[in-house]
């Protein structure tokens, strides 16, 4: 073989090999390249979730919760601890929270700008901005963002159903929290010539028939005390859980002394004059007439001076308002209304007023106006005898050390104490100027059920239906502050 032969044989040998090479690797790279190898996301994780109630009939109803505010009680459901009470000048409400179920309860009593007098009116209250606002606390939830036209959907629930019954209006909820666990709701809504009442129940969607069990049995034992009509919404109340007195003061008063079955006393501006109120309980004494009420606040000083006594009623009990004057100790009068109520067991309540200004019989028809904090304070005292309230366990006393066994004898002098006069300031009579007038606040926000964090699910699952509603063209009725919106769907949890 020549040489120019030779060197095209191994010219053609090395382009077979490249040829070879080329078909087995150049397919790797292009697959590669044509085809990327598809990236799987990770799962969102699902939650587990508590299993539903097995047995209802343990949920007992037999335990009253007594608002703050002392306007209303409703029954706190075996499960539920209260948490999270509010008031405004509108507004009263409590929360209730079972841990173990991821269930919430809403409960509120509301005073609209203007009273609502139908169901129409009743209806427009609840549109979709408010629902929206009382929903933030869960998810804003994309899949219910695609739905915005749909006037029943927002951006944090789906309303699933919204009906009349009788004289109250039912409207059912789909909500999602964070962790995407999925919820339905019921609220059920009322009015009468003074209020609004809400009572909003929200569970696990694999929970529906205790929803509908709490609705049914809660709804009937949301009940206002009908002495607290008309005074303030944000006013506390003082309940005595051992003697079973209440009485309601403003907002802005404190509570300076005192505990469950002794003497309470409580301080703050009065219209804009500071005053002092004290109350208290007296086992085996009554006051019979005008004269054994007059004798009896005569006796708490003899320096007072007797203005009025005026008889008083609370409920099937009796007793008498005293008006009195006495000087303070800079030698200045101030005005006195004593309170006192004959009680169901052979006690007498005592509720003790007294404002700065001097010369003012508080029984009068100026007190009336003038001085209605004091006046209206004093006609919510009451007693509260059948409200199964508990009793707070007493605090346990301090027992004393016994004395040391054989004291030791000492030389050392006993050290002389000295005292030092130091000239203690009098209260002046200064009026305190009053506190601020309270405005209109927002509805409150649903709280999602607390418990301790549990992967979450992506489950979206509907309220069963159930009935149908009609549309109710909104009216112009000022919206109260736990709303819910209109609108009409099907379906029922």
């Amino acid at each position: 073989m020549d040489k120019s032969t030779k060197r095209v044989t191994i010219t053609l040998g090395v382009l077979m090999i490249i040829a070879i090479l080329a078909s087995t690797f150049v397919p790797l790279f292009t697959n590669n390249l044509n085809n990327p190898q598809a990236v799987t996301p990770t799962p969102f994780p699902t939650a587990t979730v508590p299993a539903p109630v097995a047995d209802l009939t343990a949920i007992r109803f037999d335990q009253t919760y007594l608002h703050p505010t002392g306007l209303f009680t409703v029954a706190q459901p075996t499960g539920w601890n209260p948490t999270q009470p509010s008031s405004a000048p509108d507004n009263a409400e409590i929360t209730f929270n079972n841990p173990n179920q991821l269930s919430v309860i809403q409960v509120a009593v509301s005073q609209p700008g203007v009273p609502i007098t139908t169901l129409d009116e009743l209806d427009a209250l609840y549109n979709r901005d408010t629902l929206d606002s009382t929903w933030t606390n869960y998810r804003r939830n994309p899949d219910f963002q695609l739905q915005s036209a749909d006037p029943r959907v927002g951006q944090y629930y789906r309303e699933t159903a919204r009906e009349r019954i009788d004289d109250r209006l039912q409207i059912d909820f789909e909500v999602q929290d964070n962790a995407r666990r999925t919820y339905v709701a019921r609220q059920v809504s009322w009015f009468d010539a003074n209020y609004t009442y809400s009572v909003r129940v929200v569970t696990l969607n694999n929970d529906i028939p205790t929803l509908r069990y709490m609705v049914e049995n809660l709804t009937p034992t949301l009940r206002v005390n009908p002495e607290f009509i008309g005074a303030p919404l944000d006013w506390q109340a003082y309940f005595d859980p051992i003697t079973r007195y209440v009485i309601r003061y403003p907002a802005g008063w404190t509570q300076t002394d005192g505990s469950a079955g002794r003497p309470n006393s409580f301080s703050g501006p009065a219209n804009g004059i500071p005053a002092v109120l004290r109350v208290e309980s007296q086992a085996g004494v009554s006051v019979a007439d005008e004269a054994a009420a007059q004798a009896f606040v005569q006796a708490l000083r003899p320096d007072l001076t007797i203005q009025s006594v005026q008889a008083i009623t609370r409920g099937n009990l009796n007793g008498f308002n005293v008006a009195y004057q006495q000087p303070t100790v800079d030698g200045a009068d101030e005005s006195g209304l004593v309170t006192l109520l004959n009680g169901p067991a052979g006690a007498l309540a005592i509720a003790n007023f007294r404002v700065s200004t001097p010369g003012i019989d508080l029984n009068s028809a100026e007190a009336a106006t003038a001085y209605s904090d004091i006046v209206n304070s004093s006609a919510s005292f009451q007693y509260l005898t059948e409200i199964n309230i508990p009793t707070p366990t007493p605090a346990p006393t301090n027992t004393p050390l016994p004395p040391s066994a054989t004291p030791v004898a000492s030389n050392t002098p006993e050290p002389t104490a000295t005292f030092t006069a130091t000239n203690t300031p009098v209260p002046s009579n200064t009026p305190v100027p009053p506190t601020a007038t309270a405005t209109d606040v927002p509805p409150t926000n649903t709280p999602v059920p607390s418990n301790t964090p549990v992967p979450p699910t992506a489950t979206n699952t509907e309220v069963p239906p159930t009935a149908t509603a009609t549309d109710v063209p909104p009216s112009n009725t000022p919206v109260p502050p736990t709303r819910t919106p209109r609108a009409t769907a099907t379906a029922t949890p």
